[in-house]
């Protein structure tokens, strides 16, 4: 369990107030050899026994005030700011490279990751804390299961695997999968697909021209799918923000909240929508009118 990031904003040209938190997502990869799955047992349960008796040091302290504290697991934090709900658990299907990235490279890769997708459930179910199943290919087929341990999932509507012409009910994906899930009360987050050579694969050279310009481009093929417009929309802001671990912050407009707003011309699911105005910590950082690339292009009349 370990990785290191940061969320941030994109306040061009302004460093301050662009780090929204750091190390808000612990990772994981699965499946696991069984060792690593002992030893992560073992590290959680440890780290449990840790917080029980946390709660018992004060009392101790009370009476014995050179009463020695508890000693903290070692190589334990990142398992414990999961377990104290302070970073989200994101559990990565297929050990590094997923299956529909070697499917998309013309490699071999399976056409199913149920097996997968039900380890990181009996990982969820170790914490005792819902994770974040980060770009399964299967979810459309068990997301009973998936909703059992109040897991949210990350998806990518225009990645496409081709099913097993043996198997075609119960391989390959489905662009479905975020209705399907969404209908069990799964919360979904939507993103684009990953580069064919690696990385995230939100850049300046994705659909429509810029990946970073056209979230909602993604999230529409989960609407062709099936998924309401409604929940659609929270797929690339409230449920976006809580798979991060910063709903607290970001994703609504609420009270107390960063007044992060953009302003539109038209509906924000449109692929022909503006924005027309954006805050970033209440700033104005973009304003269409004010851009060269932009200002001299006009929403088409309905």
């Amino acid at each position: 369990v370990g990785c290191s990031n940061a969320v941030i904003k994109l306040a061009y040209g302004d460093v301050e107030g662009m780090v929204l938190k750091e190390n808000s997502v612990v990772g994981i990869s699965v499946p696991l050899k069984r060792a690593d799955r002992e030893n992560l047992e073992k590290s959680v349960q440890a780290a449990k026994d840790y917080l029980a008796a946390l709660e018992g040091d004060a009392a101790a302290r009370a009476k014995d005030p050179a009463a020695k504290p508890t000693s903290k697991p070692k190589g334990a934090e990142q398992i414990l700011s999961v377990l104290q709900g302070k970073s989200r658990l994101w559990v990565s299907m297929g050990g590094g490279r997923s299956n529909m990235f070697r499917a998309m490279m013309g490699g071999a890769g399976s056409t199913s990751d149920v097996a997968s997708i039900r380890e990181a459930c009996e990982i969820a179910d170790l914490f005792g804390k819902g994770v974040v199943i980060q770009k399964p290919m299967s979810a459309w087929l068990i997301p009973d299961e998936i909703a059992a341990t109040d897991s949210s999932v990350i998806i990518c509507p225009r990645t496409r695997s081709a099913a097993d012409p043996k198997d075609p009910e119960r391989t390959g994906t489905n662009i479905a999968t975020a209705a399907i899930l969404a209908k069990v009360g799964v919360p979904v987050a939507v993103t684009c697909p990953s580069g064919r050579f690696g990385g995230s694969g939100v850049g300046t050279n994705g659909i429509l021209g810029q990946d970073l310009n056209t979230p909602n481009v993604d999230v529409a093929y989960a609407i062709r799918g099936g998924l309401d417009n409604r929940k659609a929309l929270r797929a690339i802001t409230l449920d976006a923000a809580e798979v991060m671990g910063v709903s607290n912050r970001v994703g609504s407009i609420e009270e107390g909240k960063d007044a992060d707003i953009l302003i539109l011309d038209g509906d924000p699911l449109h692929y022909s929508t503006f924005v027309i105005t954006a805050l970033v910590n209440g700033k104005v950082v973009y304003e269409k009118g004010k851009e060269a690339l932009y200002r001299h292009i006009a929403r088409p009349k309905d």
